[in-house]
């Protein structure tokens, strides 16, 4: 009798662990991230748009400066994943496996992965070639040929979320003279305030890059590091005025618990932005004279949000009317 009263407890235990399990499976809901990167050599320029699917209550995309480096932070852990497109135009590699040995592992992988070994790895994406795996207990890396080069995946294991977004990635070239909406999603929208704007479509919002503070880029550096976050809003003509409207709030809750800071003056109002011949001249309220910022970082973030549109090329700033003292 008590064997079986075991035999039971054991058999319950598991359902609950596979509901469990099943739960967790079907409780996110994926999201759609695209972005692009621009790809220079001997005078010809090209662009590629990306996309993939992600749990968004499990991730917090970020993106570098060029869009060429993506990386998914665990949202519960300290986890940092990363996807990065190697154009190859001049670095002439070879293969998959010469890339890892000169790049990979130097750059990203040298100090956590020096015991990783090769090992065997499945991804169902057709486009994938000349595709190799390295890994330890504890990370994962694949590198593989795609896109104008080579793409590279690194996962802090347990990785197979992280790795269920790289098998989705896409890549396509842009090309010249296309229709207004890309293949890969990015839609070219018209901003009321002047010029036209890119935006990333997604059903029901967009998706728009935000600039905060995060830390110092190394122990000698005297101001934080700019870096862009996204933002997920309803559809919109006038893509910029929502984006420094967004860059206003400052960071979200979870970007806070994440690190992230804004050097934006509390109560600063955006009280209009117009594109002209590609700058941008946003007019602001007098908060923005209140902020002793030696680094000039509120102008940075402002800068750095707006430079994500094609079509904006400087950014010129007024309080009021009246040239602003500081300058992005």
């Amino acid at each position: 009798m008590t064997s079986k009263r075991i035999i039971i407890a054991v058999v319950v235990v598991l359902g609950v662990i596979a509901l469990v399990k099943l739960f967790q499976n079907t409780g996110s809901v994926l999201t759609t991230y695209q972005g692009s990167y621009t790809t220079k050599y001997e005078g010809e320029e090209n662009t590629y748009n990306y996309s993939f699917s992600y749990p968004a209550d499990k991730f917090l995309v970020e993106t570098s400066e060029a869009g060429n480096e993506v990386t998914l932070k665990d949202k519960v852990g300290d986890a940092v994943n990363r996807i990065v497109f190697f154009y190859n135009g001049a670095a002439g590699v070879l293969s998959s496996e010469e890339l890892w040995q000169t790049y990979v592992l130097p750059r990203y992988a040298s100090s956590s992965c020096a015991d990783c070994a090769k090992q065997a790895t499945v991804l169902s994406n057709p486009d994938i070639k000349d595709m190799i795996s390295y890994g330890n207990d504890k990370e994962e890396w694949i590198v593989y040929q795609g896109g104008p080069g080579f793409v590279i995946g690194g996962f802090v294991k347990p990785s197979d979320e992280a790795r269920k977004v790289f098998e989705s990635l896409t890549i396509e070239k842009e090309m010249p003279g296309a229709a207004t909406t890309t293949p890969s999603g990015d839609a070219i929208m018209e901003d009321k305030t002047g010029g036209t704007m890119t935006g990333t479509e997604m059903s029901g919002g967009m998706t728009l890059k935000i600039a905060l503070e995060k830390g110092k880029a190394s122990l000698a550096a005297v101001c934080n590091q700019i870096v862009s976050v996204n933002r997920t809003l309803p559809k919109t003509s006038g893509v910029a005025k929502a984006a420094i409207q967004e860059l206003l709030k400052g960071p979200t809750v979870s970007e806070k618990t994440a690190g992230y800071e804004s050097a934006i003056p509390e109560g600063l109002v955006l009280n209009s932005i117009k594109i002209v011949n590609g700058e941008a001249q946003l007019d602001f309220n007098k908060e923005l004279e209140t902020t002793n910022d030696q680094c000039n970082a509120a102008m940075g973030q402002v800068q750095q949000t707006l430079l994500q549109f094609p079509t904006i090329k400087t950014v010129k700033v007024s309080v009021n009317g009246h040239a602003a003292m500081m300058q992005p």
